[in-house]
């Protein structure tokens, strides 16, 4: 069956897990724990317990091999208002309730529970969007994503999918790819050149000069041109609502490659040319194109990425995603890569969002890892 994009980001970071000797896991997994609270919950960039770092947090935690206590993950999911999460925080609670059936029961304890789809709200129903736009890339990444997860109906035919419920779920697609996630303890030291605590030999001279880039490309924008994805509440897949992807896609995208989140901008991003690639290649098969041409020309000779093609600094995020996306593709990046991930590698044990930072969070600290997975 179709392995779900979630699937391969799971096996992207057990690889990046893998290119690592032990000094390294040791660095990297004790920075996430220092992140962690009382709640084993996980903190964001201003040290507050956020759901959206935790599923980061739960994520790595489960790649790294660190323990948390079940009661307590069931206890801080069960105080999550479902309600009032706009899409993007109720889809980081609908994975971190995966990742505790991980951690709980292993790859057999959630197979069993994914026999059956979960019922998961209509894409119409939540107050805040992405761009505030059903039909942005990114907006349609994360619910394509999200019901791959839960195991809603998926269908391939004519470049469309569908919700459904009661049916079999697919979470468990590519779930029997995902390795023993337990920390290697060997300590091969010969896996990794990411071994030695001290960064003296990372050098950049433009370090001053650059100013951080964000993640502005990841939220704005317009809602008028949303439209009802709908969902039949008596579970009957073949009337569930459906949404035609390269159609919907098309507003945003750019003559000559690349897409927007906002059916006004001006130029591609990043964030949006990795979106609508990943709805693309799981909807109609991962095919080369212009789009990914033009993304892989986004790669600076740093061997970064920034979030468009005038981003005075590539990040470590655009940088992780686009090569992700190039991986799934088949494809390899311009110029290497390691040095780029390597400069981002922080004392503390986690990776900073640009050359800038001086400061981690789980968050970048995933696609630290995950940029690694792609080498």
């Amino acid at each position: 069956m179709k392995e779900t994009i979630s699937m391969k980001l799971f096996n992207t970071l057990q690889r990046g897990k893998e290119q690592l000797a032990k000094e390294a896991l040791d660095r990297i997994a004790g920075f996430v724990e220092s992140q962690r609270t009382e709640e084993d919950s996980f903190k964001d960039k201003s040290r507050k317990a956020d759901l959206y770092y935790t599923l980061f947090g739960w994520i790595l935690s489960y790649i790294l091999g660190i323990r948390l206590d079940h009661k307590k993950m069931t206890s801080y999911l069960s105080r999550q208002d479902t309600e009032k999460l706009d899409l993007i925080h109720y889809a980081a609670y609908m994975r971190c309730r995966i990742v505790r059936q991980l951690m709980e029961g292993g790859k057999a304890g959630l197979l069993l529970r994914s026999l059956f789809s979960t019922e998961i709200k209509p894409l119409n129903e939540f107050d805040g969007l992405p761009h505030n736009d059903m039909q942005s890339p990114y907006t349609q990444f994360v619910w394509l994503s999200l019901l791959e997860d839960m195991g809603n109906l998926f269908r391939n035919q004519n470049s469309r999918f569908e919700t459904g419920y009661g049916r079999s779920s697919i979470r468990d697609s590519g779930r029997d790819s995902i390795r023993d996630s337990s920390r290697d303890s060997d300590g091969d030291s010969s896996r990794s050149s990411i071994r030695d605590s001290s960064r003296d030999s990372i050098r950049d001279s433009s370090r001053d000069s650059i100013r951080d880039s964000g993640r502005s490309s990841i939220r704005d924008s317009s809602r008028d041109s949303i439209r009802d994805s709908g969902r039949d509440s008596d579970g009957d897949s073949g009337r569930a609502g459906t949404i035609d992807i390269p159609g919907s896609l098309e507003p945003y995208h750019m003559k000559g490659g690349g897409f927007m989140n906002t059916r006004d901008g001006l130029t591609a991003t990043t964030n949006a040319t990795v979106a609508a690639l990943a709805v693309k290649g799981q909807l109609a098969g991962y095919k080369e194109n212009e789009d990914l041409f033009f993304l892989r020309d986004l790669q600076e000779a740093s061997g970064g990425f920034g979030a468009a093609k005038a981003s005075p600094v590539p990040d470590l995020l655009s940088t992780a995603t686009s090569l992700f996306m190039l991986s799934c593709y088949g494809k390899q990046p311009k110029y290497p890569v390691r040095d780029f991930i390597e400069a981002h590698w922080l004392d503390s044990g986690g990776f900073s969002a640009t050359l800038l930072d001086d400061k981690s969070d789980v968050e970048y600290t995933f696609y630290g890892l995950l940029a690694l997975g792609t080498i």
